[in-house]
């Protein structure tokens, strides 16, 4: 609160070079009308009251006196309090969630809350205000429950008036961390607003701003946004210009992806084998096509730095694992199976099976990460085909990471230090098969090693995506006790008393 520290400063350099009046000058009104009736003409008097004052008013709100949860939930004859609160259970519940610090929950509660037209009960307010402070997610939920007595709360306090900005006032003048949190607020709830936003500032943001919007804003989803994000290749910063390329190349329908495909689609031919061409069908590379104007337009490396690739066969693998698989199924008319196989068997093409990797994951393709999944899990698995098979995971389908995590190979393409990583960015809805999968996976990582602390916020991220049912599984991943496992355990009673908590949240307004 900007006026303690202004307080604090009169306190050290004295009345005469900090006036009382410059405190009280930033005040809120009605609070400006209390003190005025404390006034005196001598400063050094003024500010040990506005001191006592300023004292009882930092810390009012800091405790809110407990309230009769069914009491709060009558309405007065004041029309002021004149609120629609939850029922009792739902406030008990909110409760728990605060003082347990199960805060992912709170927006889930605060959706309910909303969805059934119920206003926060009093006793929540002061904390769901502090705690809104720092976060733009939980103030854009806040909003829309907090009633006539949070909006006249706020007001009393300069560390919450952002609750009484629009979404453009914030926008607008925002800090960084605020603008950054509404923004992915936003493209989650209300991408078209968004994007709006983005584009109304997009010239005035400094490059640094401009890349970190861009990321989180990532592939255009309307021809519009795609229409926008061409013109961000023009962009004065090169980092900018580099990843809008690279979201661009994802766009079958973009103008740069259409020239580059059109330009490098000679890199695969085919050759008919045998006499008179009727024998089996080969895959060549053909490393003749001239691709400079392409290494440079991309940034890529023109020289090779690996013994194993001449410069024009480095080139020629760089510009491979930008171009979506689909395109050679199409273009060579072959499976993505018949296309990846000679490069798992053919000693010539194995040292480019890494560029169909870096491909599948540039692309998110998931009927080629199916495809590389049958070689991964066949007997004859090559080393190198293990080593890349991580990196294609991220696209994959829940059937196919299910038969991954099932099967015992798993072990040596997924360690403890990418399987939280991968589950983070998975998106598709968790199915009791699925989480099961999972769940016996992070088992065989983590029992034996225990969990670092830096490691739980994930670890209970994991919590919203896994459904009610896994609750009845929950002791087959409890191993015997040791030092290490103890942390594993921990950790694993914090992850289901979280969904054991998300679960109570839709019933408990239905009361």
């Amino acid at each position: 609160m900007n006026a303690i520290d202004e307080i604090l400063k009169a306190a050290l350099l004295g009345t005469d070079k900090t006036p009382p009046q410059s405190v009280t000058a930033n005040l809120p009104q009605a609070v400006q009308q209390e003190l005025a009736q404390l006034s005196s003409e001598d400063d050094e008097t003024s500010f040990l009251q506005l001191s006592a004052f300023m004292l009882s008013y930092y810390r009012a709100g800091q405790e809110f006196p407990v309230l009769d949860v069914d009491t709060a939930n009558k309405n007065s004859s004041d029309e002021s309090e004149n609120e629609n609160f939850p029922p009792t259970a739902a406030n008990r519940l909110l409760g728990v969630l605060i003082s347990e610090n199960r805060y992912s929950l709170l927006l889930v509660w605060l959706t309910h809350c909303a969805e059934k037209s119920y206003k926060i009960a009093p006793q929540y307010l002061p904390q769901l205000l502090k705690l809104g402070e720092e976060d733009v997610a939980l103030q854009q939920q806040l909003v829309k429950v907090m009633g006539e007595r949070g909006h006249w709360l706020a007001n009393l306090n300069d560390d919450w008036q952002i609750l009484r900005q629009s979404t453009r006032e914030i926008w607008e003048t925002g800090t960084s961390r605020q603008r950054k949190q509404l923004f992915q607020y936003l493209l989650r709830h209300n991408r078209s607003k968004a994007t709006e936003l983005m584009q109304s500032t997009w010239k005035e943001e400094n490059a640094a701003d401009r890349f970190n919007f861009l990321s989180a804003w990532s592939n255009p989803q309307s021809a519009e946004e795609l229409v926008f994000l061409e013109t961000m290749l023009q962009d004065k910063s090169k980092k900018v210009a580099a990843l809008a390329q690279q979201l661009l190349l994802r766009q079958p329908e973009s103008t740069l992806t259409q020239q580059f495909h059109q330009q490098c689609s000679q890199l695969l031919t085919l050759k008919k084998g045998g006499m008179l061409g009727m024998g089996s069908t080969k895959i060549e590379i053909n490393t003749n096509v001239d691709l400079g104007v392409w290494i440079k337009k991309l940034s890529l490396e023109p020289e090779s730095l690996d013994k194993n690739f001449s410069d024009q066969e480095y080139q020629t693998f760089q510009v491979l694992s930008l171009i979506n698989p689909t395109v050679w199924e199409e273009q060579l008319s072959l499976s993505p199976e018949k296309i990846l196989k000679p490069f798992i068997t053919d000693k010539s093409l194995q040292k480019y099976l890494p560029t169909w990797a870096t491909a599948i994951d540039f692309h998110q393709n998931s009927g080629w990460t199916d495809a590389w999944l049958d070689f991964v899990l066949a007997s004859n698995a090559t080393r190198v085909l293990l080593e890349n098979t991580a990196s294609v995971l991220p696209g994959a389908l829940p059937e196919t990471l299910t038969r991954l995590f099932n099967h015992k190979r798993a072990d040596a393409i997924l360690s403890a230090n990418n399987i939280i990583p991968l589950l983070d960015k998975l998106r598709f809805p968790w199915s009791l098969e699925f989480s099961k999968a999972a769940m016996k996976l992070l088992y065989r990582n983590f029992a034996q090693r225990g969990v670092y602390h830096y490691e739980t916020e994930a670890f209970m991220r994991l919590a919203e995506c896994m459904p009610t049912e896994i609750l009845a599984q929950q002791e087959e991943f409890l191993p015997p006790k040791n030092e290490k496992r103890d942390t594993w355990r921990t950790i694993l009673r914090d992850l289901f008393r979280t969904i054991e908590l998300k679960t109570k949240i839709p019933s408990s307004f239905d009361e």
